[in-house]
């Protein structure tokens, strides 16, 4: 009994811990692609001033 407590918790550990690791590879994604478009956006309003 002890033992098939322990390997359901086990189990669950793994799974939580893999459902977190893909969340937070989504959210790393997100970030990046927000922080490139924000860059993108910057660079595209501030280039013209600087070429005046």
């Amino acid at each position: 009994m002890n033992v098939a407590k322990v390997l359901a918790l086990v189990l669950a550990a793994v799974v939580v811990a893999n459902f977190l690791g893909l969340v937070f590879g989504v959210i790393k994604q997100m970030t990046f692609w927000i922080v490139s478009i924000i860059a993108a956006i910057t660079a595209y309003k501030i280039i013209p001033k600087l070429r005046k």
